[in-house]
């Protein structure tokens, strides 16, 4: 945390110059998961059929289509508004 202090009060002694950022980089978590993902290979296909389950779904347009003319219109209040206007306040 120190050396970190010290770096932010004294960018100009730096071997770096400021606002240059190092590209090489690689932080402790992505090693892991980079390594995790080399040793564990079943974990991406796993990963892939989760996606396909979740988010790639085949539409049905006809179900859709009748869904939307079944649905009843919206009065833009949202809260009932028919049982307000049915009981006496």
């Amino acid at each position: 945390m120190s050396n970190f202090i010290s770096r932010l009060l004294h960018l100009h002694s730096s071997d770096q110059a400021p606002g240059n950022i190092d590209h090489g980089y690689v932080s402790e978590h992505t090693r892991f998961i980079d390594q995790f993902l080399a040793n564990h290979p079943d974990v991406i296909a796993d990963q892939h059929d989760g996606r396909l389950i979740y988010w790639e779904k085949k539409l049905d347009l006809a179900a859709q289509e009748k869904a939307e003319k079944d649905s009843v219109p919206d009065d833009g209040y949202g809260f009932y508004s028919s049982a307000w206007r049915a009981t006496k306040h």
